[in-house]
């Protein structure tokens, strides 16, 4: 039998399987009874992986919902979840997941057989336009406060950062005392600096100075040897950095 037996006009697919897959403009959502197998669970996530292949870009990841309090493995420990957003894969032809893209495991590791739904919604989806902007809100409220002071980078508005997710580097991890003493008096007197410090897989730099309308800005890289592709940020004060763009 097919795996698809019937599809209404809401786009809600049924079949001998224990779930129910919908699916409208903004959002898909597999639906678990008691009892599923793994052989169902790997089918919903192919299916969602079906409906998603066209334009995965506009979608954000999905997002577990367990019936009860579960172990899911991630980060070198075992955490108690709720609900989990995660990606999906396969490795070695075994389903797998990763929250993070970085490191991955077998959804043996997540309590699959616990969820009770998995949803997937489009970046356009209400619930989510409105949780990026708290989000972005959030990130802005960081970036003013982190700011040496207000003749510092004032320039800077919250639509200079599109996303709702932009990193803080501490560049001391890169640099040595001296050259942190040296970004620190930079900041202090508002005078020109500029550092540069080569690795074997990255090269870092920080360089600052006072414009000529009077606003003190400083930025922070980390570029491939031999290239100049990296990432990009602007530096708020003499020990953090947020991030602005990758090249």
């Amino acid at each position: 039998m097919s795996l698809l037996v019937r599809r209404n006009a809401e786009g809600i697919i049924r079949d001998e399987q224990k779930f129910v897959f919908h699916k409208n403009e903004l959002e898909i959502k597999v639906e678990f009874e008691m009892g599923f197998s793994y052989e169902d669970f790997v089918k919903a996530i192919n299916m969602i992986e079906e409906a998603t292949s066209d334009k995965w870009y506009s979608y954000v990841d999905p997002v577990c919902y367990y019936r009860e309090p579960a172990y899911v493995y991630y980060r070198n420990k075992t955490h108690v979840k709720t609900e989990f957003q995660c990606r999906f894969f396969y490795s070695n032809d075994k389903l797998a997941y990763t929250p993070s893209g970085r490191s991955g495991w077998f959804i043996t590791d997540m309590s699959y057989h616990l969820v009770d739904r998995i949803v997937v919604r489009h970046k356009e989806h209400p619930e989510i336009v409105s949780d990026k902007e708290v989000k972005r809100e959030k990130l802005w409220k960081r970036i003013s406060k982190t700011r040496y002071d207000d003749q510092t980078w004032c320039s800077l508005e919250k639509d200079s950062f599109r996303e709702d997710n932009h990193p803080f580097f501490y560049i001391k991890k890169v640099f040595n005392e001296w050259d942190m003493e040296r970004i620190k008096k930079g900041f202090e007197n508002k005078e020109p600096f500029s550092i540069k410090v080569e690795g074997k897989e990255r090269h870092w730099s920080a360089e600052g100075k006072l414009g000529e309308d009077n606003i003190y800005r400083a930025w922070f890289s980390s570029e491939y040897p031999d290239c100049s592709h990296g990432d990009y940020y602007y530096l708020l004060n003499p020990t953090i950095a947020v991030f602005a763009e990758k090249d």
